[in-house]
């Protein structure tokens, strides 16, 4: 996203090179910009981002206002055919019209106008573009990148988790499940899957007996994955332990969309022999050093 709209920077501030003036000639002067585009299928490469900028815009993630016109001398800043520094006279603003302001709304906001602009004066310095994201006022895409992901990247407590032994799909899920992002119906659960069910708790305290640890009473996702984290043993120990713990989730969450979607692929009288199945395949072939039985 921060890409795209390098784009928009690049076309206001270097609106001489030869590709700003093929889009002008194609798009109008603005270069499409101050439209509010839709995706439109088959388009132009421009025309995408237009649709892209305008969306960002739309969605308030990157107001519009973050990019500013600094006025300066008032020579290239223009609307229509008329520029800023034919308004001013080197001491005051020209207040000279084509027609004359006589009544209604026009008079009223020229009076406005003329208020919001008594504090305000051109300068010798050139016009230029400043984009507000970044300190300096010159677009970076880094900056733009930041401000884009502390906007758009939920922001928690909950670390990324990532098993090198375990199915990226599943890797995924289980990203997703400590997010609570996990589109089901109702949610099953404040972590996006139902752990606290009757089946659910009968396979973890099978799990446990299996692998001869305490039982954890109330199941939450956190607290297991964090006592995963800071117990004491040794690594290869402790990945085990990891992928049975994936699998028991993967597991329970296939056997409920199996009961959600009347398909039942997965027996419930052999859930726990096919998690120490799935435990046993992904450490075994994806840990070739490590020799298990």
């Amino acid at each position: 996203m921060a890409l795209i709209l390098k784009w928009k920077w690049r076309f206001f501030t270097s609106p001489d090179d030869l590709w700003a003036q093929v889009i002008k000639t194609f798009y109008g002067s603005n270069g499409g910009f101050f439209t509010d585009r839709r995706p439109t299928v088959g388009g132009s490469p421009w025309s995408r981002i237009l649709a892209a900028t305008a969306k960002l815009h739309r969605v308030e993630v990157v107001p519009r206002l973050k990019l500013r016109r600094r006025i300066g001398d008032g020579r290239n800043t223009r609307d229509s055919d008329c520029r800023v520094a034919d308004k001013w006279d080197g001491q005051r603003w020209s207040s000279s019209w084509q027609r004359e302001l006589v009544r209604g709304r026009t008079v009223d906001d020229f009076v406005v106008l003329q208020w919001m602009l008594e504090d305000v004066h051109c300068t010798d310095s050139r016009d230029t573009w400043s984009w507000d994201i970044s300190p300096d006022g010159i677009f970076t895409v880094a900056d733009t990148r930041r401000w884009i992901d502390d906007l758009v990247i939920p922001v928690g407590a909950v670390q990324t988790r990532w098993c090198s032994l375990v199915p990226r799909k599943v890797n995924i899920f289980i990203w997703r499940l400590l997010l609570g992002a996990l589109p089901t119906r109702e949610r099953l659960s404040r972590w996006g899957l139902d752990i606290q069910c009757e089946l659910a708790i009968t396979l973890w305290e099978g799990v446990f007996r299996w692998l001869q640890i305490p039982n954890f009473g109330e199941l939450d996702l956190k607290e297991i994955f964090a006592w995963v984290d800071r117990i004491r043993m040794r690594n290869n120990q402790k990945t085990v332990l990891e992928v049975v713990i994936c699998a028991t989730l993967w597991l329970i969450w296939r056997y409920q969309n199996d009961v959600a979607h009347d398909s039942r692929k997965l027996k419930r009288a052999i859930l726990l022999d096919s998690i120490k199945e799935y435990s046993f395949v992904w450490f075994r072939y994806r840990q070739k050093k490590v020799l298990v039985s």
